[in-house]
């Protein structure tokens, strides 16, 4: 699918929604932010317009980390480092009887990035190798830049486009839209479902990269349409460079994204239990700057001047519900998708499962949330056929399932146990552990979260599993305080205990730490 035709499917969902001057309801396109991570519309400073023009909202963000490295070593390399981070972001929004818009501007910058380390070996690396050469990276570019055509008919359309985030499989808010009771998206069981759909189901395949400094947005146009039961959301994008290049901003026009997702809302048809099915197309035909080994297990290059050609269709859906008991809330998490389409000269089939539950008691002190999980990616068996299974999660935030970033959902199997804790208002902590195999040993190491750059294969990175599968064992502590409204400051710390396939890789430390600090200050 290429660019024009990204554009003509935007043309037609305009042209569909634009008699209707329709919207999704007043709050979605700020909960839906949110979600993402963005500062909320009370912390902005409004200003009333004069006459219809409506209101003005201005916000700001501040976000500091210092990041601590020990990485998985081999001689003659020293990766254990230490390096700095910083992120700038000032919006505006305007919201009268028939339009939202949106924009953010975002600075990005980096510091005391390590110089002699071993490749990928931590984000302090993964900047160095995507910037200038410079032990410091920086860049300034446009985050957001959107608009929202509201509902005035009752039809329940609306339309959208420009510059936006897009999570898969988050794009309608729980609790929202028509049929839902006042307050209804306050309920432990709808917070849970959107607790689910924004931690544990979006981003899985398609999102903002949040986590990274340079991050990742999406241009291009939407068409939904909200009924009592159900949520309909079509998009058709094109992802922008970001994540750990300094270069952020910059369109992938040779990166095609068509997303059509089908919500049946909670208690439709079951109890507390939001039902969704969708389909998402990747299409990438980016042109080779240079000759580069391929992300999959078939030890060939990809050419310069050459086409990285990748087209897969994902089917799948999800189940995400809670329901309270006794002195708690359960809740339960079914997803999974199916992928068939074309890798390069080869055929792509491949297939993804997560399956999750957990109980919070809610009643007693510190309101313990005790979670197991178990997700799982199909890897590829044999690298010299005419089929490539590795499951090709796309362009996620890779963090949201891997806290370590040390692996990502392609031939990969993680189980899970994690228990979240809140000893105050002000105080979330938490802790997982992970125990990770390869879901295939005779496929890679897969490490990454999705296309970065134009021109190259920077996104993903591929590592030798030497015929093993055992990957490793994963410890994760984390402490969030909330200073002020305003202020969040977070403590983590991730040690990967290294199995097989590590010590074939890194002779030299087969173990990883990872420490970073960060503060966030709204305005």
């Amino acid at each position: 699918m290429g660019s024009r035709s990204v554009g003509v499917i935007v043309a037609l969902c305009l042209l569909l929604a634009l008699p209707a001057l329709a919207g999704q309801d007043a709050e979605r396109m700020i909960q839906a932010k949110n979600a993402s991570g963005s500062p909320t519309l009370p912390k902005d400073v409004v200003i009333a317009l004069p006459g219809s023009a409506g209101k003005m909202g201005f916000y700001g963000m501040s976000r500091t980390r210092w990041y601590l490295w020990d990485h998985f070593g081999s001689a003659p390399f020293d990766n254990a480092y230490d390096h700095f981070a910083q992120q700038l972001r000032l919006g505006t929004r305007l919201e009268n009887a028939w339009l939202k818009a949106h924009t953010a501007w975002q600075y990005g910058q980096t510091w005391l990035l390590p110089t002699g380390t071993s490749a990928g070996a931590g984000t302090g690396t993964l900047y160095f190798a995507n910037g200038t050469g410079d032990n410091e990276t920086h860049g300034t570019y446009l985050k957001y830049a959107e608009f929202q055509l509201k509902e005035l008919t009752g039809a329940g359309l609306t339309a959208g486009g420009g510059r936006m985030n897009l999570s898969s499989g988050n794009n309608y808010t729980a609790g929202t839209g028509r049929g839902a009771a006042e307050g209804a998206n306050a309920s432990p069981s709808i917070k849970k479902i959107q607790w689910l759909k924004s931690n544990r189901v979006g981003d899985r395949l398609i999102g903002g990269f949040g986590w990274s400094e340079y991050q990742r947005s999406f241009d291009g146009g939407y068409a939904a349409w909200d009924h009592e039961n159900a949520h309909l959301h079509l998009s058709a994008t094109n992802p922008t460079q970001g994540g750990y290049d300094e270069n952020a901003g910059r369109t992938l026009y040779d990166i095609d994204l068509l997303t059509l997702e089908a919500t049946v809302k909670a208690g439709t048809l079951l109890p507390g239990t939001e039902i969704q099915f969708f389909y998402y197309d990747y299409a990438d035909s980016r042109q080779m700057s240079a000759t580069i080994l391929r992300r999959d297990n078939a030890g060939r290059l990809v050419h310069a001047g050459t086409a990285h050609d990748i087209e897969i269709g994902s089917w799948g859906a999800h189940l995400a519900g809670a329901q309270t008991w006794r002195i708690g809330v359960v809740d339960y998490l079914v997803w999974g998708a199916y992928q068939e389409g074309d890798w390069l000269e080869l055929d792509h089939e491949a297939w993804s499962l997560a399956l999750e539950a957990g109980h919070q008691w809610t009643a007693v002190p510190w309101k313990p949330w005790l979670r197991v999980g178990y997700n799982v990616g199909s890897g590829d068996d044999d690298g010299f056929d005419a089929e490539h299974g590795t499951f090709y999660q796309m362009l996620p935030t890779t963090r949201l399932y891997s806290s370590s970033i040390m692996y990502n959902l392609m031939n990969t199997e993680d189980v899970f146990v994690s228990l979240i804790l809140k000893p105050s208002e002000a105080w979330i902590l938490k802790t997982e552990v992970h125990r990770i195999d390869l879901q295939d040993g005779a496929d890679r190491w897969y490490l990454g979260a999705g296309e970065i750059t134009d021109g190259n294969l920077a996104g993903y990175a591929a590592r030798s599993s030497g015929g093993s599968q055992e990957l490793g064992t994963q410890l994760d502590l984390s402490a969030t305080y909330q200073l002020r409204a305003s202020t969040t400051v977070t403590v983590y710390y991730a040690h990967f205990f290294g199995g097989d396939v590590v010590k074939n890789n890194f002779m030299a430390e087969s173990d990883n730490d990872l420490f970073y600090t960060e503060i966030v200050v709204q305005f």
